[in-house]
């Protein structure tokens, strides 16, 4: 994570999708610390959607594993998110894809499969957008 983050600025969104306990929150939390962020701040922002850390860049931190419809994130300023100088980061971006397609990223746009076997992970990352 805190190598990633040396090749992000504000404008670049990482999305990252996995399968629960697959470590979406642990690359989270690094990419975060890359950024200048004190990793203990970050956790899964589940229950609130979205976190707010500040860093040598801010850092936006969504988590949609309980968004059931895309539009749900409408709802809490997801287009004002984007406008912010930030790092964004999204797990379970699945979630809101069709958002994620629909949009257009001035900015470096990751997608990153995990994938788990017992301690073990596997990394894929795309340039989805």
């Amino acid at each position: 994570g805190e190598r990633l983050a040396q090749e992000l600025s504000a404008g670049d969104m990482v999305c990252i999708a996995g399968d629960l306990g697959a470590g979406k929150t642990v690359l989270c939390r690094g990419i975060a610390a890359g950024l200048g962020v004190d990793p203990s701040d970050v956790r899964s922002p589940t229950f609130a959607i979205a976190h707010e850390y500040r860093g040598a860049v801010e850092v936006l931190h969504f988590d949609c594993y309980r968004i059931s419809k895309p539009e749900e994130v409408l709802q809490i300023g997801w287009d004002d998110y984007l406008q912010r100088p930030a790092v964004i980061l999204i797990e379970w971006p699945e979630n809101i894809e069709p958002l994620l397609q629909e949009e257009s990223f001035t900015g470096k746009f990751l997608w990153i499969d995990i994938s788990a076997a017992g301690s073990n992970r596997e990394l894929t990352v795309t340039r989805k957008i």
